[in-house]
């Protein structure tokens, strides 16, 4: 609606609002008619309401109008447009709100990721410095750093591979309590994780073992289980490794059969650290051997174990070895 609306005329000079046939007024009772929701757009500074409508157009100026300026067209126009999009369109601020969460969510769930992996290096470089580091500090300082990224608030939220390289480092400086509780609780949060889980129950029935509790076989048992599901074969070794411990004196021999197919399993994979621990079990059973060629068998790897340890820089295993 412009200045000149009200007084347009047709080509006789006659006022077409006046014309009861004229199609813009028809189309505009039309809608008026049916309750649709009719805006009136005012340009070119029009004023609002009109003094003069046919009778039957009198809602219309009882109308809310809209302006749109020349001076902040483009602004009054997107707000006309967001005006009629409610009307034809109700869902769509809804669904641009679903888009926007959808949106942020995704930016969160990025965020998360990012942090997550940065977390997880973390978390394998520290137990890479305790497997590849001799010095007691060294394997105290992976500790720590393991220890930094628990969620102490809602421990259930932790990485189960942090409880998990705990209950290792703890297994590394002989202190079999903690190495039992890191291992439970590793093994509780990654029940589908044949890998975790396989572990966790071997550090478990390892510190189970050294301090002389029950259910130590039953947890190698799941142990070898869990490993060999996940086909995980530093899981397995140690696994085997562990179950050959328990049978040292009960039975010496099939001890021997175990840490030998630990051997196998650790030197196929080239698991170094495993290697060498299964040459020292080795040599710890046949170095009671009567025959000579056994105990000649262990020397030799006994000389293995305490010169792989040695070039690892694990020289508190050498030393034992």
């Amino acid at each position: 609606i412009g200045p000149g609306w009200l007084e347009a005329k047709d080509a006789n000079g006659q006022t077409r609002l006046s014309k009861t046939n004229d199609y813009v007024r028809l189309e505009i009772k039309t809608a008026l008619d049916r309750k649709l929701k009719v805006i009136p757009v005012l340009v070119g500074g029009v004023k609002w309401p009109p003094q003069e409508l046919p009778d039957d157009l009198q809602k219309l100026a009882d109308l809310q109008a809209f302006e749109l300026s020349d001076i902040r067209w483009n602004y009054d126009l997107e707000r006309l447009i967001a005006t009629i999009r409610q009307i034809v369109d109700p869902r769509y601020y809804l669904r641009q709100l679903v888009v926007a969460v959808a949106v942020l969510a995704a930016l969160i769930a990025v965020a998360m990721l990012g942090n997550r992996m940065a977390d997880d290096r973390r978390i394998e470089q520290a137990i890479r410095d305790a497997r590849t580091k001799g010095l007691e500090s060294d394997k105290k300082a992976a500790l720590a750093t393991l220890q930094s990224l628990e969620d102490t608030n809602a421990p259930e939220r932790t990485n189960p591979k942090v409880y998990l390289y705990e209950a290792e480092i703890y297994q590394m400086l002989a202190q079999s309590d903690d190495q039992f509780n890191e291992a439970v609780k590793a093994a509780s949060l990654a029940d589908k994780d044949d890998v975790i889980v396989g572990r966790a129950k071997g550090l478990a029935c390892d510190a189970q073992f050294r301090n002389g509790l029950s259910g130590a076989e039953e947890n190698c048992k799941a142990a070898i289980e869990a490993s060999t599901r996940a086909k995980d074969p530093l899981g397995q070794a140690r696994a085997i490794n562990f179950q050959a411990n328990i049978l040292t004196k009960s039975n010496p021999d099939q001890a021997l059969a175990g840490y030998r197919k630990a051997l196998k399993i650790a030197s196929d994979n080239s698991l170094l650290l495993d290697m060498y621990g299964a040459y020292t079990n080795i040599a710890f059973i046949l170095s009671t051997s009567n025959d000579q060629k056994e105990r000649d068998e262990a020397n030799t790897n006994l000389e293995k174990a305490r010169k792989g340890f040695t070039d690892l820089g694990q020289f508190g295993e050498a030393s034992n070895a």
